[in-house]
């Protein structure tokens, strides 16, 4: 009860009654893109992470409902006042989202997967919430239409788990920031995926999770200065001080370039003007494929978590053209200089077939647009 009490008091209050549109997006992050292909006019927002609250939704909520189910009964109360056509997420992993369609059997959901899953991995807290719904309700979550990265998402994971019709679109972030057909730049980026709770954690029983940068990026840093490349790291926390003195213990020195995380993504436009891009198991990795740009993966994940082996996809081997489960320094310099020295049209013919399959590609968000088209005519 204090922790409802310091949220209310805390949280932002809006206290009009909300207007009826069409759209009712869920989770405010990245609206942006959803507004490059939905009229501002035709949207109503509802915030999933606590940023804020309507004061007249919350009072109805009270009134008819009371306090038992609250977060359930607040959004269907927000969907009988606002009576949108149609609700959609950016954000696959919000699990009330599914409860929509239990109420309002005539309101059109769409859920758009929002980032690489690992379907195996029992830590995973969305697969634990929805194995034990299952177990309780004996019945799938519904939904119209949930918008994938690729078939294998498709087939193992969300047609498992949802009644649903599922679309492979790739990564909507990716698909909406346009390619720039740019002169690569002498540069050898890294995607970083440093974040602060598992740095905090890495000398715990958990393992090492970063052994893999540990390993590869001092032989990085060099395999740069011997062929006179740039080394770029690509940041991923929002805390730039401690990313940057995290890589500089790896690496030694600072004679290399970081460039932070913004909120308009600019890594997507750093790998494509890069020679050659380096992840380990990064969603950027792969979308930086499917953008046609020459990307390597060196990945010792598995050795924290076994689930992490082959980018935890049942159809990959553990060694490929541009990724490696396990190497040693020969095995290493062979990938770098198959990255950087291959000409593109051979690149193509090598991987163009597997990187399909890793992740489909829509720029522009074709797909989503005809969908969210139909919905507003």
């Amino acid at each position: 009860m204090r922790k409802l009490i310091n949220f209310f008091f805390n949280v932002k209050k809006f206290y009009l009654r909300p207007k009826k549109k069409s759209f009712l997006v869920f989770d405010k992050r990245n609206l942006f893109m959803l507004k490059k292909y939905i009229n501002d006019k035709n949207i109503n927002v509802l915030s999933t992470r606590g940023e804020d609250i309507n004061i007249y939704i919350l009072i109805y909520t009270i009134i008819n409902y009371g306090f038992k189910n609250f977060r359930t009964n607040y959004i269907n109360s927000f969907i009988k006042i606002t009576c949108p056509k149609c609700c959609i997420t950016l954000n696959h992993a919000f699990f009330l989202f599914y409860k929509i369609k239990e109420q309002n059997k005539d309101i059109i959901t769409i859920a758009v997967q929002n980032g690489h899953i690992l379907i195996k991995d029992d830590q995973y807290r969305f697969l634990q919430i929805l194995k034990n719904d299952f177990k309780k309700s004996k019945k799938k979550p519904k939904c119209d239409y949930i918008l994938t990265q690729n078939d294998f998402f498709s087939k193992k994971f969300f047609n498992k788990y949802f009644n649903t019709k599922t679309i492979e679109i790739g990564s909507y972030r990716n698909n909406f920031y346009k390619k720039k057909f740019l002169k690569k730049k002498k540069i050898i980026s890294f995607i970083s995926q440093f974040r602060l709770k598992f740095y905090k954690k890495d000398s715990t029983k958990m393992g090492n999770v970063y052994e893999t940068e540990k390993k590869i990026l001092p032989m990085v840093y060099k395999f740069c200065k011997e062929n006179k490349f740039e080394f770029y790291i690509l940041g991923s926390d929002w805390d730039e001080e401690k990313e940057i003195n995290f890589y500089e213990k790896i690496i030694g020195n600072k004679d290399w370039v970081f460039k932070k995380r913004t909120i308009h993504n600019n890594s997507y436009y750093w790998t494509d003007q890069s020679e050659l891009t380096i992840f380990v198991d990064s969603n950027l990795g792969f979308e930086s494929l499917a953008r046609g740009n020459k990307t390597i993966s060196f990945n010792l994940r598995k050795n924290w978590n076994k689930t992490y082996k082959n980018w935890g996809m049942d159809f990959i081997t553990s060694k490929g053209k541009f990724w490696l489960n396990d190497f040693n320094s020969y095995e290493f310099r062979k990938l770098m200089n198959y990255g950087l020295r291959t000409k593109k049209n051979k690149w193509n013919k090598d991987n163009e077939k597997i990187i399909q399959k890793l992740i489909s590609y829509d720029p522009g968000n074709i797909i989503l647009k005809k969908i969210i088209s139909k919905i507003e005519n």
